[in-house]
This record gives C-alpha cells, structure tokens and sequence, in this order.
C-alpha cells in the first residue's frame, strides 16, 4: 500500500518522495518451510531523481534510496533490522517506427541493499551478528506504445558479493497501460 506518492517533473529533471506500508499478508507459520508471507508490517520511504541530458528525454539516469524500518515477526521474538536499498538504472528509448509513436528501450540497471541495524529480540540465531547485504547488476529491455500510452518491460539482474543471505538472479516482466 503506497498511501503518498508525489512527483514533481521538468524538462531535464523528475523527483518523487513515497511512503509505503507493506501488511503481513500471506500464509506465515513461524514453525514452517513453506512460508510465502513473511509475518512482520514495514514502513517503507522512499526518494528518487531523474536526469534527462536532453529534453526529449530519450535518455534517463535514475537513482532512487529506499528505507525500510521492520517491526516484530508474528509468534517470535525477532525484529528485522532496518534496511537501505539503492537502486540504479540508464536507459536510452530509440523509436521502431517512422513518427517515433513505438519505441524499444534499452536499459543498464542494478540495486545494491544493505541491512543497516542488527536483528533483535531474544529468538535471533545469529552468532557472528552478520548484516546481510547483496549487490545486483543487469539489463531492461522494452517496448513502448506512444499513442495507447502503454508498455512492456523485461528486466534481469544476477546477484553478485552477497552476504549473510542468499545470491540470485532476478526477471520480472511488466506491463504497464496508462488511462
């Protein structure tokens, strides 16, 4: 749930501010392996800005941070520490057809996320008190129709130095329509 978002844009700049809250939805059993929830509410607030080099722009070079403040796990006494994410991305649009009306976008994108507060309460396992951390880098390619405002988007990113948690590789396809 994003209750705020605002966004302010100019010809060569956009910038958004956000808060999000993130529910404890989803089956979680603090005994089970099979869990798809994660059991705990999370205030999320974020930042970004938005460079366009050139006023069409066809070009974009973003950054946006992400902080998030965890409270208790259900059934268990354990608050995950506080997390800041960084993420990244260049992305140029080049227009398929003649009017410029469908464009593709290429795109170098990555994430970095760090957890900057220890784990606590008194059912944290975790002897060497390790701060988890991982960085990614990838590719977004995608397409765009101009006049029915909307697109199709495939990101990847591989997972790369992470620390005290799993390494992975991401993909996520995403269609977006505008009204």
């Amino acid at each position: 749930l994003r209750p705020i978002w605002l966004g302010w844009n100019t010809p060569h700049f956009g910038t958004s501010l956000s808060y999000g809250l993130y529910a404890p939805t989803g089956k979680y059993d603090v005994d089970a392996n099979d869990n798809i929830g994660l059991g705990f509410w999370t205030h999320e607030f974020e930042a970004s800005l938005t460079w366009f080099p050139w006023e069409h722009q066809g070009t974009a070079v973003m950054l946006a941070g992400t902080y998030e403040i965890h409270h208790d796990k259900e059934d268990v006494d354990i608050t995950p520490g506080d997390r800041f994410s960084l993420d990244w991305g260049v992305s140029q649009y080049l227009p398929i057809n003649e009017d410029g009306s469908v464009l593709a976008e290429l795109g170098l994108i990555g994430y970095s996320q760090w957890q900057v507060e220890n784990d606590s309460g008194s059912d944290v396992i975790n002897a060497l008190n390790v701060k988890d951390e991982v960085h990614s880098i990838g590719l977004q390619l995608g397409v765009a129709s101009v006049p029915r405002n909307a697109s199709l988007v495939f990101r990847f990113l591989k997972e790369f130095e992470a620390k005290a948690r799993f390494e992975g590789e991401l993909y996520v396809l995403t269609f977006a329509k505008g009204f």
